[in-house]
């Protein structure tokens, strides 16, 4: 089964302004690679200088902070959702960027509502 990737607008410069990409790859640095084949210059702005995520860029694995897991060796299984998310700072949100945290921050609590009911039921 494919990897979605989730593109925020910023990027789909890169992505024929498309939201969301298929890829392929078992851990983030992979799939970042398998970006890269297929979308010149997106690494660019994802990966610093020293191969190392850029501190304004959230990677999310199936709802899951790669920086709390194991960074770009995080694993991707098959199927999965892989959002990235610029880094919001300051006052002003543009406004998809705004979207995509709001679908984001939704899907995490709801799958948090399911693991706490999960484990008040045993």
């Amino acid at each position: 089964m494919p990897i979605t990737v989730r593109v925020p607008n910023i990027l789909r410069q890169y992505t024929d302004d498309r939201a969301s990409v298929p890829a392929e790859g078992k851990t983030v640095a992979e799939v970042i690679a398998h970006l890269e084949e297929n979308h010149p210059g997106i690494s660019q702005r994802i990966l610093d200088e020293n191969g190392s995520m850029r501190r304004y860029v959230n990677i999310y694995v199936n709802d899951n902070d790669v920086r709390f897991k194991e960074n770009l060796h995080t694993a991707v299984p098959d199927g999965a959702e892989v959002s990235i998310l610029p880094g919001v700072a300051g006052a002003v949100v543009e406004p998809s960027v705004q979207e995509d945290l709001s679908q984001l921050r939704t899907s995490a609590a709801g799958a948090q509502l399911g693991r706490q009911r999960s484990h008040r039921a045993r």
